[in-house]
């Protein structure tokens, strides 16, 4: 294989027989994908692998082999710095020889990995948002239809006072306002409940695996305490407070959408009762 050749190529090159064995070899001159290319000659690029990596490498060979065809593997090495992401494109060259071409992903990974989480967390408080709620929340009520000792409770929440603190302090203290309240909802729950924003001052929690009405009370309590505890922002004593609507789980929920509504009806029954108020909901006899 030609010098030129590899030249035309930033990423690491390799030429390799059926065994794997390095029979060319191109580096960028700072490249940490591997080691320095005098360590290569006669070896096999499995060796330079974990073991479960060289393995994949293997089957990757034997299929481009086979078939003749162009193959792509994705794998990750763990380092000093942390997990790299590559990608390898083997390609056939002849009946014994292939050319990989190997190059570092790891900044799409993160993109795409950043896209996704984007996808079902809220942009402000970095919380579960309405898509990611809905999935769990599905989850639970399938769960439920299967199990029916695991009881769960959906809460509705809203922010009293919010518009006001908006309209006084403006809209950079209001999301200051929100990230508070998402710690403090985190706070006041399990690790293995959900707190999700809706979007605006609304937000909903999945109390998941329940095993009394006691242990729905004791945690919308939690809530109303700590929320109605002034909050000290940019210098500021901002006085807060919030109503919630609950829902239990209960075999004619066929959809989370429909617990969500009821949850919904919850609040503006609580909010009738005055500010700072929740309610259980009770369907119609």
């Amino acid at each position: 294989m030609s010098a030129a050749f590899f030249e035309v190529f930033p990423d690491v090159c390799l030429a390799l027989d059926q065994k794997g064995r390095i029979l060319d070899y191109k580096a960028p001159p700072l490249s940490a994908l591997y080691r320095m290319p005098s360590e290569w000659g006669g070896k096999r690029i499995q060796d330079f692998l974990p073991l479960q990596v060289g393995a994949a490498f293997e089957r990757t060979l034997e299929q481009v082999f086979n078939a003749q065809t162009a193959e792509y593997l994705e794998y990750s090495l763990l380092g000093a710095d942390g997990k790299t992401y590559y990608e390898a494109r083997v390609i056939p060259s002849s009946d014994d020889q292939v050319i990989v071409f190997i190059r570092d992903i790891s900044e799409r990974q993160q993109r795409e990995a950043d896209l996704r989480h984007n996808a079902f967390h809220d942009a402000l408080t970095g919380l579960p948002n309405r898509n990611l709620f809905t999935d769990r929340l599905e989850m639970s009520l399938r769960r439920f239809r299967r199990f029916p000792k695991l009881f769960f409770a959906v809460f509705f929440l809203d922010l009293d006072f919010f518009k006001q603190v908006n309209d006084r302090y403006g809209h950079d203290m209001g999301d200051q306002l929100l990230k508070a309240i998402a710690e403090i909802l985190k706070s006041c729950v399990r690790a293995n409940d959900t707190v999700a924003r809706l979007g605006g001052d609304e937000f909903t929690i999945l109390l998941d695996s329940i095993t009394s009405i006691a242990e729905v009370n004791n945690v919308a309590e939690r809530i109303q305490e700590k929320v109605s505890t002034p909050l000290m922002l940019s210098g500021e004593s901002i006085q807060c407070g919030i109503s919630m609507g609950v829902v239990l789980s209960a075999f004619r929920y066929r959809q989370a959408a429909d617990l969500v509504k009821d949850a919904d009806t919850a609040l503006y029954q609580a909010k009738q009762r005055g500010r700072g108020q929740y309610a259980i909901f009770m369907p119609p006899e």
